[in-house]
């Protein structure tokens, strides 16, 4: 379970130790990043801290490591024994929560006499040798009461460049605290002199006519000896090559990055455009990065829909601190009402569902997404943050829900959506998924006991004055947003969206909703239906849209016969567009535009 973390920002002074001739020190973390973070735990545990680089490396490759950096906090008095030192390899990012780090394949125990504040610089005893292998470097120390000492860096905010386990899982801390304050001594012998890697860039939205160019910020890394003073690119938009240039930046040192804008030409067509841009030669030399290029996409649309950004929050009973996210959604429901959709995920108590089984947690309870793209501590605050910036942001299709019960007994919904895209592509990668989420559930029993690590602590009187003043187990908790069932969660439902997708044009899709097998609902008053709107290839939400069901009405469901010449479209209760009538529920588009519903025998 994710623990709560001391965390506070300090103006840090910046130590800098020079490498002698030949020395290449390399680490996610920026030493020169005056707002350094320092980050601990509130109680007496033992923490693993850590780094991950995969395999293959541009730098590490199968180069060796020296030696071992770290940059410490002003309290490492409070450390309880030894700091230990450790290198493991492991071919992804996802190391178990319960492995032991005395298992690592290289361990180093550092005396607490030795540990000071700021930086501290440890030859390793036997050079450790990474052989393309993907590796975490860590350490691991105990404390015995209230800390922060652990540092980070948050100029970045790069990839695997921080992992913290407390006494339970591991979490992945690289966007929320910045990058781990640890570097490692290489011996630079697989380095290339000229060597300059640049980062992918986001999908760009651009409205239609709204200017010639889009100024694209792109970063880019020296993995090279020498120092970067020019860069040459090339831009291609579709496979097709639009510009050449070189450009001059700032003298830039090994492992340092440097952010520079690219003008992208808009072109006056409302399309999706393929955009690779690719450095080939750094300071008058071919590049001699691995890594080359950097990928994208440029989307020209007509309009801008509105966004309805997704907060998943993952929690459990069990979890002594998820009153936190309980709030959290509680507050976003007030603040934002209908205009975010909100799906509580529960594991391991009564409330959980299978059907979002292949979703991955972000490692603990509670956390959270905010349309898969970020991952806040769902507390109310970081929420409205995360939420406010994808209400901002430009998405490329608007989505309608209508859901309505198939039948007095309600154990069908049929769904009715209409997708419209902003844009056209030949070969677009979407899907609908389809949520159920139910408010109010409560229940008894031991699983139904909402654990409060809030209770009576007094870090939390003043903002969680409900749970400080609540037990520390809470019968009777009435949960909200709950995730009840679920269809095409990962990547969507086959065939929701058809792949030719053309600007303006709506795509409508039918789906049936059987609940009749559903264990987990309690109050069919309560449900509401979500449509998520995901890009398969990048695994993020677009866009969403929320209902509650409308109940069932005979009516709307006619036994008259209609003529093939009054039809448009015909759609079976799955929603697949057919020709001929299909036994059982039929929806029928009429030439009027009208749907109604009518049944075969």
């Amino acid at each position: 379970m994710k623990k709560i973390l001391l965390f506070a920002i300090a103006m840090t002074v910046s130590i800098c130790h020079f490498a002698q001739e030949g020395q290449l020190w390399w680490g996610y973390y920026d030493e020169s990043d005056p707002n350094g973070h320092r980050i601990g735990y509130g109680g007496k545990c033992t923490t693993d801290a850590a780094i991950y680089i995969p395999r293959n490396h541009t730098i590490l490759g199968n180069d060796i490591i020296k030696a071992v950096r770290i940059w410490l906090g002003d309290d490492i008095d409070k450390i309880d024994g030894d700091l230990t030192i450790w290198i493991h390899k492991f071919n992804t990012n996802d190391l178990p929560s319960n492995f032991d780090i005395s298992y690592a394949d290289y361990i180093q125990v550092v005396p607490k006499s030795s540990l000071m504040q700021g930086l501290n610089e440890f030859a390793l005893t036997t050079p450790y040798r990474v052989n393309n292998a993907g590796i975490y470097v860590g350490f691991t120390f105990s404390t015995n009461c209230s800390s922060s000492f652990i540092m980070s860096s948050g100029k970045g905010f790069l990839k695997n460049s921080f992992f913290l386990r407390t006494n339970g899982f591991w979490e992945n801390y690289s966007e929320e605290c910045g990058n781990l304050a640890i570097q490692i001594q290489l011996d630079g012998g697989s380095l290339g002199a000229n060597s300059a890697s640049p980062s992918d860039f986001e999908t760009l939205f651009v409205e239609k006519g709204s200017s010639n160019s889009v100024s694209v910020p792109l970063n880019i890394i020296n993995y090279g000896k020498e120092p970067i003073t020019s860069v040459s690119y090339t831009l291609t938009k579709n496979g097709v090559e639009i510009i050449e240039k070189t450009v001059n930046v700032d003298t830039l040192l090994f492992n340092h990055s440097v952010e520079i804008s690219i003008p992208f030409p808009i072109d006056n067509e409302a399309k999706k455009n393929e955009m690779v841009l690719k450095i080939a030669k750094v300071n008058g030399k071919e590049n001699e990065a691995s890594q080359k290029t950097a990928k994208g996409a440029l989307i020209v649309i007509l309009e801008k829909p509105v966004v309805v950004p997704v907060v998943e929050e993952f929690t459990s009973t069990g979890c002594g601190w998820c009153p936190i996210g309980i709030d959290g959604m509680d507050h976003v429901h007030e603040v934002y009402g209908d205009k975010v959709a909100l799906i509580s995920i529960h594991g391991d108590d009564p409330m959980k569902t299978v059907d979002y089984a292949s979703v991955p947690t972000l490692g603990g309870y509670p956390s959270s997404y905010v349309n898969r793209a970020k991952g806040p501590y769902p507390n109310g605050s970081s929420l409205r943050r995360y939420i406010d910036e994808q209400m901002k942001r430009v998405t490329g299709a608007s989505l309608q829900v209508l859901a309505t019960w198939a039948n007095e007994e309600k154990t069908e919904i049929i769904i009715d959506t209409k997708t419209k895209f902003v844009y056209s592509e030949e070969n677009g990668k979407y899907g609908l998924a389809f949520v159920i989420t139910e408010d109010e559930m409560t229940g008894s029993g031991p699983g139904w006991i909402q654990y409060n690590s809030l209770s009576g602590n007094s870090s939390y009187a003043y903002s969680y004055p409900f749970w400080y003043n609540s037990p520390y187990r809470i019968m009777g908790q009435k949960y909200n947003y709950v995730a009840v069932a679920a269809w095409g969660i990962d990547k969507g439902v086959d065939g929701s969206v058809r792949p030719t997708i053309v600007a303006g044009e709506e795509q409508k899709y039918f789906f049936n909703a059987k609940i009749a097998g559903n264990t987990l609902i309690q109050d069919k008053t309560k449900l509401k239906v979500i449509v998520l709107l995901i890009d398969k290839v990048t695994g993020l939400i677009m866009n969403a849209a929320l209902t509650s069901i409308r109940e069932y009405d005979d009516t709307s469901i006619s036994n008259t016969h209609i003529t093939d010449a009054h039809i448009s479209a015909r759609y079976t209760i799955d929603g697949r567009k057919t020709t001929i009538p299909q036994k059982g529920l039929n929806i029928i588009k009429k030439s009027d535009g009208t749907i109604i519903k009518i049944i075969v025998k």
